[in-house]
């Protein structure tokens, strides 16, 4: 397809994405065990 392109990643932009998305699921980890303990979701549900 034409708009079909290739891009190289060297290893320190993946380095950086890999480091992001870890620091992204730490984050959806404490949130989860933020709320997980809340009364307030409790008490909604």
């Amino acid at each position: 397809m034409p708009g079909d392109k290739k891009h190289a990643v060297d290893g320190s932009v993946a380095e950086v994405i890999r480091n992001y998305l870890i620091a992204v699921a730490q984050e959806m980890r404490g949130t989860l065990l933020r709320t997980a303990c809340s009364p307030v979701i409790y008490e909604v549900l």
